[in-house]
């Protein structure tokens, strides 16, 4: 298949890919995301309030890299592959789709902890992008609740339309952030209804 074919065929997918298959609307007091592109590369920007969710279990979601596929519905396989200390690294696998169209995935990353600070900073080793960094912070407004502050910049190794893949890169991300949240949530309310509590 010619180069100009499939990018076509990308266009067509990113086009009809969310008339035809949905995307569930998302709460905007809750997650907000704002995606730009720089050239060839992308830079993400998200903002997610988990709710009543304590720091422990918001930081326990966040880092269970050895469970995201049971709750990230994009992830078909992740793992810690190495672990010293607060630094890891991580392989994961996933895809996601638009249309006809499936675009696979599969990274490896070093990722750094600080849970004491609450970041988690991720730099790709190898996989398929050209580049990928991401720093996470855990903050707490002026109000007390606590915020999940994202900022990545990565280069994808294909082509990305200049207005429909923001559109559905944001639109992937908010789901990511959403099932994050939901995650932390269930854990929080299984930990409320153990006996004894």
């Amino acid at each position: 298949m010619s180069w100009r074919r499939q990018r076509r065929q990308f266009v067509v997918a990113l086009t009809l890919g969310p008339i035809v298959y949905g995307i569930a609307s998302a709460d905007p007091e809750q997650v907000s995301v704002a995606v730009r592109l720089d050239g060839s590369k992308v830079v993400l920007d998200v903002e997610a309030r988990p709710g009543d969710v304590t720091r422990a279990i918001v930081w326990q979601v966040l880092t269970d890299y050895d469970h995201m596929a049971d709750f990230l519905s994009a992830i078909k396989s992740s793992k810690v592959v190495r672990r010293t200390h607060d630094r890891l690294e991580v392989a994961q696998s996933g895809s996601a789709s638009r249309g006809p169209l499936t675009f696979s995935f599969a990274t490896v990353r070093d990722v750094m902890l600080s849970e004491a600070s609450g970041v988690v900073t991720s730099h790709l080793i190898s996989g398929d992008f050209r580049s990928y960094d991401f720093e996470t912070r855990l903050l707490r407004d002026a109000s007390g609740h606590l915020t999940l502050r994202h900022h990545g910049e990565y280069v994808p190794d294909r082509w990305v339309p200049p207005v429909i893949g923001p559109a559905l890169i944001e639109t992937e991300v908010r789901k990511q952030y959403e099932e994050f949240i939901a995650e932390m949530q269930r854990r929080q309310q299984a930990v409320a209804v153990r006996p004894g509590r």
